[in-house]
């Protein structure tokens, strides 16, 4: 049975759970939630299926809609956007949200998900250097879908640390896995995780769609050689084995245990299982199946038990 670590939902419909539910291929899907608009969903997903393993959280993408002090809108986005939005964003910007309430959100969720004995986690989480705003405020704005384009704002550094040290805090405090973004921000990224004693009751951090660099991982390995929670890395068709990440593929596999190594999509479901394009999705997820068994030398069903096992034992049900 394939375990999809790492995916996620594309489009905004009232009935989309209720119709997704139905269509999925046999398996366990990891939905991701990233922001307001999805969270919701992925949370019905996980009532109406038990091939969905809800991650509740904020992705840094969605990091500057959040607001944790009391400023003004205008406060908030020009403390938290650099440079400060011009007036044509800050008026498609939303209200921001309050943050401590969309956590004490989440964790009413992680409630319905403990009572009924189901898999989950907190994510997707992270930090992104490269981000910036885009025009329409955020990616998926219902609102404005066209003429899109980037905006030279980023969301400070300071910001997207603080609504991701938050989550993990939360997640420690739930004693949940965290599947985790990163983009060029390695550095605050690894000192702020890897390096604190403030998160070992986290049982397992998953590095999703791996794209450091094989130093930077055999540091997570290294220091995580020390810790009781789990390190385990993610890798999908998409991102990780096209030709051009292929070299960088292989380098990391060499230096992990098969205990922690993961397989996901990053895919939307519902592009595939709502238009009927099922042999799609089988796609990505054999993919990276092939490329990793073939790299490793793996029978596929025996790699098919280990990867399973590897993705549900992180997991205290």
């Amino acid at each position: 049975m394939f375990v999809d670590n790492h995916c996620h939902l594309l489009m905004e419909h009232s009935r989309l759970a209720e119709q997704l539910a139905d269509r999925l291929m046999p398996g366990l899907y990891c939905l991701m939630s990233t922001s307001f608009f999805d969270l919701d969903t992925v949370h019905e997903l996980m009532l109406k299926s038990d091939k969905v393993v809800p991650y509740y959280g904020v992705h840094p993408w969605y990091s500057h809609l959040y607001r944790v002090g009391t400023e003004s809108k205008e406060e908030h986005y020009n403390k938290v956007l650099q440079p400060p939005p011009p007036l044509e964003l800050l008026e498609i910007l939303p209200e921001p949200i309050d943050f401590s309430e969309y956590l004490g959100k989440i964790r009413e969720y992680a409630g319905v998900c403990k009572e009924r004995k189901r898999m989950f986690g907190i994510g997707e989480l992270g930090l992104d250097k490269l981000f910036r705003v885009p025009t329409n405020g955020f990616y998926g704005n219902p609102a404005i879908k066209e003429n899109v384009r980037l905006t030279n704002c980023k969301v400070t550094m300071d910001h997207q640390l603080h609504v991701y040290t938050e989550q993990l805090r939360l997640a420690n405090e739930l004693h949940v896995p965290v599947s985790l973004h990163c983009v060029k921000a390695h550095g605050a990224f690894f000192d702020s995780l890897a390096k604190s004693p403030d998160y070992n009751d986290i049982p397992a951090i998953i590095l999703h769609s791996y794209t450091g660099s094989i130093e930077q991982a055999r540091s997570w390995v290294k220091e995580y050689r020390k810790k009781p929670t789990k390190l385990l890395f993610s890798f999908s068709n998409y991102i990780n084995a096209t030709e051009q990440k292929i070299p960088t593929l292989h380098d990391v596999l060499d230096i992990l245990d098969s205990l922690q190594i993961l397989l996901e999509t990053d895919m939307p479901l519902d592009r595939f299982f709502l238009l009927d394009k099922n042999q799609e999705y089988s796609e990505h997820a054999e993919g990276i199946t092939a490329a990793v068994c073939d790299h490793k030398d793996w029978n596929p069903e025996e790699a098919g038990s280990l990867l399973y096992n590897n993705s549900i034992e992180i997991y205290s049900v």
